[in-house]
């Protein structure tokens, strides 16, 4: 019989939310609650039918608990870093239901939501989310922290920086390099190079606000 791994989702939003659903599609997970650090949620409140913990809760469980990140905010790595503190290890989550290039890498903590295409040789950073229909071509880099969000097709040989959000339907075409922390508005058609810490938004893309910062 196939022992189960207790998983803690970090995060109780919408996200949270749609990773606990995923995760039935998963045979040997058991998922044993949701994280959290900041307000709304309290002590002792539930999120569908399984107990919030709040993060300084979490030094009760030992190290066969594993965690997935489930947040899209830019700030996620100061509770992922506190999460570590407590000797629990995130995993890879990928849905059975994408398909990702044996040749790619693919970093700690990463999450592939279902109907994702990954191709050849392709790069993903630690904790990098990859929303649902997602497509990324071939040799294409994702650095830390960067989220990927639904429908967003992403051409052969291009570059995103670390901590950038690119929003829904976004567009990236051929050899295009996108700077670190940079904000992708949705249905987006980016066919330039884009600096560090910009806003963009159009088709094709325009720089609407520089030196963003984390979000």
């Amino acid at each position: 019989m196939m022992q189960s791994t207790p998983l803690l989702i970090i995060g109780a939003g919408s996200l949270a939310k749609d990773i606990a659903d995923l995760t039935k599609d998963i045979p040997g997970i058991n998922i044993v609650g949701f994280v959290i650090d900041q307000p709304p949620f309290e002590r002792g409140m539930k999120l569908m039918g399984l107990p919030i913990y709040w993060i300084d809760e979490i030094s009760e469980f030992d190290s066969s608990h594993k965690a997935i990140c489930a947040l899209a905010r830019m700030k996620k790595f100061e509770i992922i870093n506190k999460i570590k503190s407590y000797n629990i290890e995130f995993i890879q989550f990928n849905h059975p239901s994408s398909r990702i290039s044996s040749s790619s890498i693919i970093g700690e903590g990463v999450v592939i939501n279902s109907g994702v295409q990954i191709a050849t040789s392709s790069i993903l950073g630690n904790f990098v989310y990859v929303n649902r229909g997602a497509l990324i071509g071939h040799d294409t880099t994702i650095g830390d922290l960067t989220v990927i969000s639904p429908g967003v097709n992403i051409a052969g040989n291009v570059s995103i920086g670390k901590k950038t959000y690119v929003g829904m339907g976004t567009i990236i075409t051929e050899r295009v390099s996108v700077g670190e922390g940079c904000f992708i508005c949705a249905g987006s058609l980016v066919t330039r190079d884009l600096p560090d810490h910009v806003k963009v938004i159009g088709a094709p893309a325009r720089i609407i606000e520089r030196d963003i910062g984390d979000f």
